[in-house]
């Protein structure tokens, strides 16, 4: 009877072990976002733009949409927060899974001040602002909406249709610049 090299059992017991790592979620999220990093994009409210984003998915997660918010400095972000419900805001979601040349809608939503159950501007996660427009800047973060994406190809149109005052309401509340971010998120509890 032949004995199975040392070798080849580390090497069929690494690879087992990497293969079941890479089916959990965290392992999923965390390597993905190490891998390919979220790509955060401006977003001008006020200006009735509407901006695309894209996302390849490399394997089924779940994805969260971002509204990250750029403040003057941090009293602004994190103290002095009475002036962030005042801002009047309505922008519409589409997302698409782009396949075989057609874009297949998965999702569309309307968000404005006035129906949302949340303020968007009541953000509650920290956020580093990438090129700060100033040195004191601090940014704040809103999970928007979030959906599980299998693999494949995807863009989001999110159409702003706030009113001109939403960008005197938002210099009053400190805030400098929003962006839009699409980013792995794991959803311990759904």
């Amino acid at each position: 009877m032949r004995l199975i090299p040392k070798k080849t059992i580390l090497w069929a017991g690494s690879l087992a072990i990497v293969l079941s790592l890479t089916q959990c979620d965290l392992v999923k999220v965390y390597l993905s976002q190490a891998l390919f990093p979220a790509e955060v994009v401006p977003f001008p409210m006020g200006e009735g733009k509407t901006v695309s984003y894209t996302v390849d998915s490399w394997g089924k997660k779940f994805y969260v949409i971002y509204l990250n918010i750029e403040y003057t400095d941090w009293n602004k972000a994190f103290i002095d927060t009475k002036g962030h419900e005042k801002i009047p805001y309505n922008v519409s979601i589409k997302c698409y899974h782009l396949k075989d040349g057609q874009e297949i809608l998965f999702y569309e939503s309307k968000h404005s001040d006035k129906t949302d159950e949340r303020h968007w501007f009541n953000a509650s996660n920290g956020w580093e602002p990438i090129h700060p427009h100033s040195p004191d800047a601090s940014g704040m973060s809103s999970a928007l909406k979030g959906f599980d994406l299998p693999y494949g190809k995807y863009r989001c149109d999110f159409k702003d249709e706030s009113p001109s005052e939403i960008k005197a309401n938002m210099k009053a509340a400190g805030i400098v610049a929003t962006y839009l971010e699409i980013s792995p998120y794991i959803a311990l509890f759904r």
